[in-house]
């Protein structure tokens, strides 16, 4: 998880599809769309569509990912 959030973008593919699929993670159809959306690939295009208030969640917690400082990287 941490090259995700250090913005890999194909770890943030992997992790959003690993909780796509509740594979080694809980299934987690929010937390799917934020990593995938993160990564550049349309959640819809791999079938994640959060229902009721899930879609505003999720976009919520790309906005505040994106908002975040990027980490300090080690020398």
């Amino acid at each position: 998880m941490n090259l995700a959030e250090g913005g890999d973008q194909t770890a943030q593919r992997n992790l959003g599809m690993m909780y796509a699929r509740g594979d080694g993670v809980p299934l987690d159809e929010i937390q799917a769309y934020k990593w995938l959306e993160l990564s550049g690939v349309s959640p819809e295009s791999q079938g994640i569509h959060p229902q009721g208030d899930g879609l505003a969640k999720a976009k919520n917690l790309v906005t505040q990912f994106q908002s975040q400082e990027p980490p300090l990287k080690s020398p």
